[in-house]
């Protein structure tokens, strides 16, 4: 899982489902372990990354 990645909101939202869940300590536990093993990128540095492949799939055509 070298090339996966998550955004610092991502984890927020998967924390929050967590929460309101009816199992948030299992939950909590499938969050852990998989955050453990991809990277998490701080807000920041998603918005650059979006911004940049945005860019890109524009230039391609692929995203209007």
């Amino acid at each position: 899982m070298d090339d996966c990645a998550i955004s610092e909101i991502t984890l927020a939202e998967l924390m929050f489902g967590a929460e309101n869940s009816s199992n948030p300590k299992k939950n909590f536990k499938i969050i852990d372990s998989f955050s453990e093993q991809i990277r998490i990128l701080p807000i920041f540095n998603a918005i650059q990354i979006y911004a940049s492949e945005k860019v890109r799939l524009r230039k391609k055509g692929k995203n209007d």
